[in-house]
């Protein structure tokens, strides 16, 4: 049987678990658009906290409720309002094209329809355009309530998933322009479900200019599994596999990941592959502690280093902060304590490198404390070791 664990991706909607409250909570705002109350979502939370998974669950949630789904993962050639327009309408066009093309011949001639209403851009003189002959900044919004009006027969509503969702921080009027047109096509009776993901903080940068955006998106923040969620996610995963994991490694498991989805999945597959190779129907703590150097190498090389070297990038004073934290008997840190630990004062730039620290997922800030800690205890023992070695500028 193919191992149950999937570190190398989103989690499939059939293996997900956990995130029940989350996902009640999605499903919820769901159905009020469904009866023609529109609410939209934004879901946060650092890498490997399980954001794409939680949307392709609530993407087969949408599916079994009758919906048109349309999940648009933003590159980085969208670097404008009018490219991200055209990129949505043609995602959307296409998802609907999809669920009619589905349901037979009789409805043909809304497929039709929407295979022809397409986004035309003019040649002129053997090249693209950029100006479009009616910009779709202003015509996008009645162009959705075309859209619906041809497909509301059959469809209960329409969600719009947009993943990685800072980069619409990086276009200006963005976040503003999608908040607004949603709210419209909400008061026009267009039954459309926006949600979007990306990292924690996401309307850090926005907020003060467009209060309004938080209260539009609803945010949900996705915070580490707990114990339960941990023992569901292994008993989902193994439950038709004929390997268990006993409780003590269960423990372990909870106790070494802290939580975080990413390292749980990890675990999980190094110990089933470690259990079919050795033949045993159950993982114990001599199994666990045989794989732990492969544990540690995956973490290592999909995970630690890229946070070590994205935090601290070309940056001595960075190198410095992380090495002196790192190597510090403590777990976690005031701003004071800081300064004190490293040398590196504030007149230095040091909340600016912590920042940067942070958003780069080396270390976490506490909302409530203001104190600063690396993202996870092992990842901490990493770093002291990685950073000995390293050298910058």
């Amino acid at each position: 049987m193919p191992n149950p664990f999937s570190p190398f991706g989103p989690a499939n909607p059939v293996q997900f678990a956990g995130r029940s409250v989350e996902v009640a909570e999605l499903t919820t705002r769901l159905d009020s658009t469904i009866a023609g109350i529109p609410q939209h979502s934004a879901i946060m939370g650092e890498r490997g906290i399980g954001k794409t998974s939680i949307l392709r669950k609530f993407e087969q949630i949408a599916y079994d409720k009758n919906c048109i789904v349309c999940r648009v993962d933003l590159h980085p050639g969208i670097r404008d309002l009018e490219q991200l327009l055209l990129n949505l309408h043609e995602e959307l066009r296409r998802a609907c094209i999809g669920y009619y093309g589905s349901l037979g011949r009789q409805f043909e001639n809304i497929r039709n329809f929407l295979e022809t209403y397409s986004v035309t851009i003019p040649v002129v003189g053997g090249g693209i355009e950029r100006a479009r002959q009616v910009s779709l900044e202003t015509s996008f919004r009645d162009r959705l309530l075309t859209i619906w009006s041809k497909v509301k027969e059959r469809s209960s509503a329409v969600a719009v998933m947009i993943d990685e969702a800072e980069r619409l921080t990086e276009i200006d009027g963005a976040l503003e322009y999608l908040r607004n047109t949603y709210s419209r096509l909400g008061e026009n009776h267009a039954l459309y479900c926006l949600m979007i993901s990306g990292k924690t903080g996401l309307f850090q940068k926005v907020t003060e200019a467009f209060s309004p955006l938080e209260r539009f998106f609803q945010p949900i923040t996705l915070l580490p599994f707990t114990e339960a969620e941990i023992t569901d996610v292994i008993d989902k995963a193994t439950s038709q596999s004929g390997i268990v994991f006993d409780g003590q490694v269960k423990r372990e498991i909870i106790t070494d990941s802290e939580g975080q989805p990413y390292v749980v999945q990890v675990f999980g597959y190094c110990l089933h592959d470690a259990a079919v190779s050795a033949g045993a129907q159950t993982v114990t703590k001599a199994l666990l502690q045989s794989t732990r150097p492969r544990i540690q190498r995956m973490l290592q090389t999909q995970l630690f280093d890229r946070r070590i070297l994205e935090g601290i990038g070309r940056s001595r004073q960075k190198l410095r902060i992380v090495r002196s934290l790192a190597r510090a008997r403590q777990d976690a840190f005031s701003f004071k304590e800081v300064e004190k630990i490293t040398g590196v004062r504030k007149k230095h730039g040091l909340g600016v490198y912590l920042t940067q620290l942070v958003e780069s997922g080396c270390l976490r800030k506490d909302a409530s404390t203001g104190q600063y800690c690396f993202f996870m205890r092992i990842f901490k023992e990493f770093a002291a070791n990685r950073v000995v070695s390293m050298s910058v500028g």
